[in-house]
């Protein structure tokens, strides 16, 4: 495997139970037609799987719900509701 031109001697998430993860936070007014700063609100935090085996279909099997924020107003420090998924 090559990166930025140089050979490594290993390749990224090629060993059995290596897992390749990405985590999504993105806040969203619940309903839509209150004004822009209005109503209420909420951030889901989603994880979801990259390499699973080509045999299982993209789907909502790949994405793990880890729980939502509850608004109005943004999470000051997120990583207060992301500290359980980092202790494991």
């Amino acid at each position: 495997m090559s990166v930025d031109g140089v050979t490594r001697p290993y390749k990224f998430f090629d060993g059995k139970y290596d897992i390749a993860l990405s985590l999504c936070m993105d806040g969203f007014l619940i309903f839509g037609k209150q004004g822009r700063k209005g109503g209420p609100s909420t951030t889901p935090i989603v994880m979801q799987i990259y390499n699973l085996p080509p045999n299982i279909p993209v789907s909502h099997i790949s994405l793990l719900s880890l729980g939502t924020i509850p608004g109005p107003n943004q999470p000051r420090d997120a990583r207060l509701y992301l500290s359980p998924v980092d202790d494991d």
